[in-house]
Parts: C-alpha cells; structure tokens; sequence
C-alpha cells in the first residue's frame, strides 16, 4: 500500500518501513508529484489529508495490471533460474517447463483476466479469476439472459455502477421486505452486531431517511411516503443489474462504505488528478475508528505515526477503508467530515454526503446527475474533468479474448458489489463473441455466496449466505488437475448451496453439504449454456 501523509512527508518505502520522502529517495513505494511549496499550501487549507498510491499517482494504475501480473512471473522465473542455476543449466525455469498460472480475486482477478488477454508470448499456462472485476465497453453484438429471460442491464463499468449505487443505496436499504440483519437494520433492531462492539455506529437510519428526501428534493425519486421513496430507489437499482438476489445485501455493502469508498477513489484515479485537485470536495484522512474501522463524526487527525500508518504496508488494501485513510467530505457544514456524518451543504442536514456523490456521479457520465444537461466548463464539475475521467475508463478495459487459454471464472450471484451481470456473466458472453468456438472458458456461479467471507460471521449472513473462496480454491485444483493431467476443466454451471440457517448470529457449523463442489457432469437445470449471442444462466 502506498500511502503518503502530506502533513509530516512520510510515506512507505518499498520494505514497508515509513521515512521522509526526501530520505527515501528511489526506495518510495509511493510518493505525491508535489513541490513543498505546494504541499504546505495544502496543509493551510486542507491539513492532515494522506494520499493513495491507486488514487493519487497520477498515472491510473489499473490499465497496468494485467502487464504488472506478467511482469510478476517473469521476476518468478527470474528468482527460480538465479537460485537455481548451474553451470551445465545456466537457465533451468523457462516458460517452456514451467507451468504457470495466474489466479486472483476482485481487482486481482481482473488483472490475470488483463495478463491473459495481454500474454502474447504462451508465458501463461492458465487463468483462474474469483469475483472478477471485468470491465467491457458498452456491450454490443452479446447480451445475458437468466432462465431464458434477457437482462436489460449488463456490462457498466464498475466506476459507472458504484457512482449510481452511491446515489440510491442508503435510500433503497429501506424498502419494506429487505431482510439483511446488519449495519442498517440493526440500528433500527437495537441489536449488537457482534458483542465485541463497543460503541453504537451513526444513526444510519435517520441518515438514510435523509438521503431518500434530498432524492426526492432533487426529483430523483418519487413517492408520497417513505416507503414509497425507498422503494422507487430500490426499482432503480434492479434496472441498472442489480437483481433481486441483491435485495439483502444493499444496506450492508453500503454500510461498509464499498460504493461511497470506491466512488471517491476511482474518477480521481481514472481522470490522474493529483491529490491537490480535491474531486468533487473530497479527500482522505485519518479520523478515529471504532472497533470494525467505522469512522466516528471527526474532524481529520494527525495520522498515528506508531500504529496505523506503521501498519499500513502490512494490513491495508489500498482503498479509503479506515486502514487508516477515510474518504472525507471537505465541504460538509460544521467542517470535514467521514462521508459518514457528512452534512451537504444543498440540503443542511446529515445525509452521506449527497452533493458530493452527485458530483462524482456527473464526472463518470459527463452529465449533471439532477438536471441531465451536459456538463460545460464554466462550472464544477467541469466538462474537462469528467473527459479526464472517461478518457481513463477506457484505459482499463477488458476486450475478452484470451487466446483460446484455459480459463476459469468463479463467481457468486448474490455479489452486490461486483454485480454478476456486470462483469462474470458479461465476459463469458463477450469471450465467446470474440473466441467463438476457439474458447475454453468455463464459469462457475454459486448460489447464496456474495463477495466478502470475512463478513460471513456478522448476525444475518451467517445463516444466509456461505462462502465464496473454497471455489476459488477448487478453481485452481480443476486448473492445475488439467494443465497437468489433462482432466477437463469443470462445465459452466450453477453451484446450487445450502444456507446454514440456524439462529442469527450463532449459525450451525458449516458442512460440505452446504457448499457442494461443481460437477463434471452437471444436471441439465445447472448447466449454464448460450442462447445465441447471449450466455444463459439458469434461474
């Protein structure tokens, strides 16, 4: 993680270790394109903010993964031949007798998607990607379709959907009839997330009410009642991709600030806007965390120099997710604040920052989120910032031809955050567009399995949902079983699991007859197959 505080200079050698940039020199592992004159500048008005390697180097960093991820086994093969290398075998691993194959979750599963579209030169034996992020251009010539019936939505680029989830997610978590038991709901419950939580999170509730009226101020959405607001919110959700099978977990990923979180940090990433620009008033900061990093309504802190920052090479992800940067709205009344407790200043009241996820939404589009009318340059957000944006959006996707190199796709339906619409379900119809008969992709969608694991012990998932990653895991046996012995890889097929119900909170133990393995020979019902130009998966 490459994180530079621009209140004391440190940042993250490449060893971890935190030094003053000037001291680091060549070994930073990240540092701010920023003179001291201007650094000090933006201390005066802005003090205490850090900056992120993905969001602030300026050089968009995504369209570089998939060569990154080639780059990392040529350096394998390099290591292997330095300690291994003889006289009479001066280079014994070449790709010619090395088996090599690139496997990764999220992100990381995008960027081997990326190295294998890239791989020109047979350096890759095999791809296996989890949860995909799996950006396309706008779909044409292949669509996807669930027991038979077309999907209207499919294929946005993630910056497309976060910025639009972050619009109507706080407001659509409310809805009657949604079930998920966490964040959200368990404010309105009274119930502990877990009995290890020592103080009580925001009053998401009140806030979420809020966001749905600033909606409705805006002509956003419509509705007599709360209900109805929250409803019509949750309507605009399904049309984008989300499904049905997304209902439960709308207030969760927002409660863990997924869409808020990458909305702030993608269009800076994409557009390479240095971490002065401030995009859409926004920034990042260390504020005071409670036990499951939530921010607390602060101010920004001085970054703790002994504990997260220390630790930051070591324990955090590269996002503003409290490890220890967080998203800040800078023109919140009262001050700065965590989007959080962020009070907009069109509407004066706390509502996740509403104004500011309107404009992070204008810059993806190049169009003013309430009104629809192009963006100009006359007024923030200008036309110039958001063909900043889009200009990187294109820099970064997909084009789904893996050169007839096996390939294994895992994902699950109830993934609310890398919708399988969007991206999986996607790129399998895009790959067999472009490969045609020469594909040898083969994908895996599980039943009641979302994207976050490590959630999987919060009351409410873990009687509903099972885990993804033991899938992955298979993936990469299936993989290595045919590269090495020539099994065939797995059809593509629905994965149908069993929820472990119980009690919330104190579910029964997990068995293998809750996550059942894919089949070699899947039943017809579980078969996911191509209708034309349109992958079909099975309701």
């Amino acid at each position: 993680m490459g994180l530079h505080d621009l209140n004391d200079d440190k940042i993250n050698r490449i060893d971890g270790t935190r030094e003053v940039r000037s001291v680091a020199g060549a070994l930073s592992h990240f540092a701010v394109a920023i003179t001291d004159a201007a650094r000090v500048a933006y201390n005066a008005l802005f003090p205490d903010r850090l900056a992120l390697k993905h969001v602030h180097s300026q050089l968009n960093p995504e369209k570089d993964w998939g060569l990154d991820t080639l780059a990392a086994a040529r350096y394998a093969l390099l290591v292997l031949n330095n300690r291994y290398s003889t006289e009479a075998m001066p280079i014994p691993y070449t790709p010619a007798n090395t088996l090599i194959i690139a496997g990764s979750i999220s992100n990381g599963g995008a960027a081997v998607l990326h190295a294998g579209e890239q791989d020109t030169a047979g350096l890759l034996d095999g791809v296996v990607a989890g949860e995909p992020v799996t950006q396309l251009a706008p779909p044409v010539g292949f669509g996807v379709q669930q027991g038979g019936v077309p999907v209207t939505a499919y294929g946005k680029q993630l910056v497309d959907y976060v910025t639009y989830g972050n619009i109507f997610q706080p407001c659509a978590m409310l809805a009657d009839g949604l079930t998920e038991v966490s964040f959200f709901n368990l404010m309105r419950l009274g119930t502990p997330i877990t009995s290890s939580v020592p103080s009580p999170l925001p009053d998401m509730v009140s806030r979420a009410t809020s966001r749905c009226a600033g909606l409705l101020s805006k002509g956003l959405v419509t509705g007599a009642t709360l209900a109805l607001q929250a409803a019509d919110a949750l309507a605009k959700l399904r049309a984008y991709g989300w499904a049905s099978d997304h209902d439960q977990m709308h207030n969760g990923h927002y409660g863990l600030g997924n869409n808020a979180i990458l909305s702030t940090m993608y269009p800076t990433g994409y557009g390479r806007f240095s971490v002065t620009d401030n995009l859409c008033a926004t920034s990042f900061a260390q504020v005071p965390l409670s036990a499951i990093n939530l921010p607390t309504d602060s101010p920004p802190i001085p970054g703790d120099p002994t504990y997260r920052k220390a630790q930051s090479f070591a324990v955090g992800n590269g996002t503003g997710n409290g490890q220890p940067s967080t998203n800040m709205v800078n023109n919140s009344i009262g001050g700065p604040r965590p989007w959080l407790w962020a009070v907009s200043p069109s509407t004066g009241v706390p509502d996740f920052g509403l104004d500011s996820a309107l404009c992070l939404r204008a810059l993806v589009t190049g169009l003013d989120a309430i009104t629809g009318i192009a963006l100009t340059t006359g007024s923030l957000p200008t036309r110039e910032q958001s063909d900043r944006v889009r200009t990187g959006i294109t820099e970064v996707l997909l084009n789904g031809n893996q050169r007839g190199r096996p390939t294994l796709i895992v994902a699950g339906r109830n993934d609310a955050l890398i919708p399988v619409n969007h991206n999986s379900r996607a790129y399998v119809a895009k790959n067999r567009l472009i490969e045609g008969a020469n594909s040898k992709l083969a994908y895996i969608e599980v039943t009641n399995a979302q994207h976050f694991d490590t959630f999987l012990n919060l009351t409410g998932w873990d009687t509903r949902f099972v885990p993804l990653h033991p899938y992955f895991n298979s993936a990469m046996d299936a993989m290595y079983a045919h590269l090495t012995a020539g099994k065939a890889l797995p059809p593509s097929q629905v994965v149908r699991t069993t929820p472990r119900g119980g009690v919330a909170g104190a579910a029964p133990p997990i068995t293998a007859l809750n996550v059942p393995q894919a089949s070699d020979l899947p039943a017809a019902g579980n078969l996911i197959v191509f209708s034309g130009t349109s992958v079909n998966v099975p309701n």
